[in-house]
């Protein structure tokens, strides 16, 4: 299980303690295994993975947020890989242009695997005295969540290529893309929830945060982006019974 937080900071003063706080919220989706992306407006894409909590908060990268940035925090408890930097979250291309977050179930596309270098991969070899016993490779399938992004953005519009991550992917996902000055979502079968603390806006898997609940915006089942402007939320076909874009027309509706 993991915890995915994203946001968008109008007030870098307070945006650390709002992602705690946050996380405070939900740690039991995950407490070991840390991450922070932050997109710059020009499109810079900066990032620190730590193994456990204490580091993360001494990073750094905190130091490097200011207003106008999107922000994406993951919190997990590591099963498939090792609670290592290179296997935690987020997770990015291979040219550092795109950068993924995620809690759920793997795409499972092989083809991904053989057509790219993952960052994520770990050998591991198993010795006794004299010879090899063993000998395998594991990554973190959310970096294939990553490579089909990147293998289909071309060929799709935005909307259309984010339906069809939640089509494979059946999990949520925040991604930070160099080329889109938006926090993008996708949200199938796991929550995710928008909402404001003080003047930042934030998208979390849990809104334990908030006094009153209902100022949370439910973003799943659905996809869509975070802008300056507020949300996009759309729905479609498969996944409900019918087509439903919901632009919030800003920060008021929730």
């Amino acid at each position: 299980m993991c915890g995915v937080i994203g946001a968008l900071v109008v007030n870098p003063k307070t945006i650390k303690s709002h992602v705690i706080q946050v996380y405070q919220e939900q740690k039991t989706r995950g407490q070991r295994g840390f991450g922070v992306g932050i997109r710059k407006p020009d499109g810079t894409l900066l990032r620190d993975r730590t193994e456990e909590y204490s580091e993360i908060l001494k990073s750094n990268i905190w130091d490097k947020i200011d207003a106008g940035d999107f922000i994406v925090y993951h919190h997990r408890t590591p099963t498939s890989t090792f609670n290592t930097p290179e296997c935690n979250h987020p997770l990015m291309n291979e040219d550092k242009t795109l950068m993924v977050i995620h809690n759920g179930c793997t795409m499972g596309d092989m083809k991904l695997k053989k057509n790219h270098t993952f960052e994520s991969e770990i050998e591991t070899v198993v010795y006794s005295k004299n010879r090899i016993i063993s000998q395998y490779t594991e990554w973190t399938d959310t970096e294939e969540a990553v490579h089909y992004y990147e293998e289909n953005r071309s060929k799709n519009r935005l909307d259309e290529l984010l339906n069809k991550i939640g089509k494979t992917g059946r999990s949520t996902y925040l991604y930070l893309d160099k080329d889109e000055d938006y926090l993008l979502f996708v949200a199938r079968t796991n929550t995710l929830w928008a909402y404001k603390l003080g003047e930042n806006t934030i998208l979390s898997s849990e809104k334990g945060a908030l006094k009153d609940k209902t100022l949370a915006m439910d973003l799943e089942p659905g996809y869509g982006w975070l802008t300056s402007d507020g949300v996009v939320h759309k729905t479609k076909g498969e996944w409900l019974s019918s087509y439903t874009p919901i632009p919030t027309g800003g920060y008021n509706n929730y």
